[in-house]
């Protein structure tokens, strides 16, 4: 939404960056989940079947891994520019 009315539409919104900070926070609490829901489901889990607990963790870790890089990478260019435009139509109102 963000890269949409920023770089297509031209237009500058608020709620670009409170959507960036609303992902940042529903990460947070994704990992807060993750962790309560490995600690749960070891304590269910029965003893034979403890060789899945790894591949489990590790695929609930790596989940949101892609969105974090992507996000790393390109957010702050997306804001620097939406900055930018913000001070542009400022200018011209």
């Amino acid at each position: 939404m963000m890269v949409i009315l920023t770089y297509i539409h031209k237009q500058y919104s608020k709620w670009c960056v409170r959507l960036f900070y609303l992902l940042g926070i529903s990460t947070l609490l994704y990992f807060s989940f993750a962790g309560f829901f490995s600690r749960s489901v070891l304590s269910y889990v029965e003893p034979q079947y403890h060789y899945y607990f790894p591949r489990m963790i590790h695929r609930l870790y790596t989940g949101p891994l892609y969105w974090i890089i992507i996000g790393y990478f390109f957010t702050p260019k997306i804001l620097k520019d939406a900055q930018k435009l913000k001070e542009e139509q400022e200018l011209t109102i």
